[in-house]
C-alpha cells in the first residue's frame, strides 16, 4: 500500500501548478485525508523560504527528481552525534539551529524512491588540522593574522603551511567526529537503509575537507564522484548538516 508521502508525491507528479504552494493545495482538494501530512509540508516550506533556502516556483524539478528514480540519489550529509547533540552541537554554533529538527523530515526523504542513498561522515584523525586543540601542532604562516597560535581561539581562523609546503587558511573547532568514536556515528534517531552507502570524508590529518567529494586541492578521494558516475546518477538530492558548510559545498 502506497504511503501518505508516496501519494502526495503522486499528485505533484500528476498536475502542472506554477509553484509547490499551489501543487500542495491541490493535493488535500484531491485527497483530503492527506491534509495533515499536507500542512506540515507546507509548513516546513514556508520556513526554509524564510530562510532563503528554497524558491516555491520550480516544480519541474520536484518532478524530474520524483519520475527519474532509477538516475536518481539521495545524499545524506553529516547527521552525526557530534553535530546533533555532541561538542560541535548547531544549536550551540552562531546559527542556532537545532540539528534534531530536520532528522524526521530526513526519515521521510528516506521512505521515496531513490536508486541510492549515501550518507557521510566526517572522520578524522586524533590530530586533525581543524581541531583547536591541534593549533600549535602546525607551522604558521608569515601572513597569517595571529602569529601566536596559543592565543587562537575556537572559531578563530589561522594560516598554516601544511605538509604539501602549500599556504591555507584554517578556521579551528572543537574536537569532533574523531574516528571510531561515539560523537562520530550517525544519530540513533536517524533510520538508514541497510544498503546505503558510507562515505567518509575529512580523514588525512592536514586537509579540511568539508565537502563529500573531496578537498579543493585533491588530496582527499572520498570515492563519492566515482561511485555516481559508475551508478548512471543524473541527480543528486542533498541535505543535512550544515547548510552553510558541508551541505552547500
Amino acid at each position: 500500500m502506497a504511503t501518505q508521502l508516496d501519494q502526495v508525491n503522486k499528485v505533484l507528479l500528476d498536475n502542472q501548478d506554477r509553484d509547490l504552494h499551489a501543487a500542495l493545495q491541490r493535493v488535500i482538494t484531491e485527497n483530503p485525508a492527506l491534509s495533515d501530512i499536507v500542512k506540515e509540508c507546507i509548513l516546513q516550506l514556508k520556513m526554509l523560504v524564510q530562510r532563503n533556502q528554497i524558491t516555491l516556483d520550480n516544480p519541474s524539478i520536484v518532478r524530474e527528481c520524483s519520475a527519474s528514480a532509477d538516475k536518481t540519489a539521495l545524499l545524506i550529509v553529516d547527521i552525526q552525534n557530534d553535530f546533533v547533540t555532541g561538542s560541535l552541537r548547531t544549536d550551540r554554533c552562531p546559527a542556532r539551529m537545532d540539528a534534531m529538527n530536520i532528522i524526521k523530515p530526513i526519515n521521510d526523504l528516506c521512505r521515496l524512491a531513490f536508486k541510492q542513498i549515501y550518507v557521510s561522515k566526517d572522520w578524522h584523525p586524533r590530530d586533525h588540522v581543524s581541531f583547536h586543540e591541534n593549533r600549535n601542532r602546525w607551522r604558521l604562516s608569515k601572513n597569517s593574522k595571529i602569529q601566536d597560535a596559543e592565543s587562537a581561539k575556537i572559531y578563530d581562523t589561522i594560516t598554516i603551511i601544511d605538509s604539501m609546503g602549500v599556504e591555507c587558511n584554517q578556521q579551528l573547532w572543537p574536537t569532533h567526529c574523531v574516528a571510531k568514536s561515539e560523537g562520530a556515528k550517525i544519530h540513533p534517531n536517524l533510520m538508514l537503509p541497510e544498503d546505503v552507502i558510507v562515505i567518509k570524508k575529512g580523514t588525512i590529518s592536514d586537509v579540511e575537507s568539508y565537502s563529500v567529494f573531496g578537498d579543493p586541492k585533491g588530496r582527499e578521494d572520498t570515492t563519492m564522484e566515482t561511485k555516481l558516475r559508475a551508478s548512471g546518477i543524473k541527480v543528486l538530492v542533498v541535505c543535512g548538516i550544515a547548510f552553510d558548510f558541508c551541505v552547500a559545498v
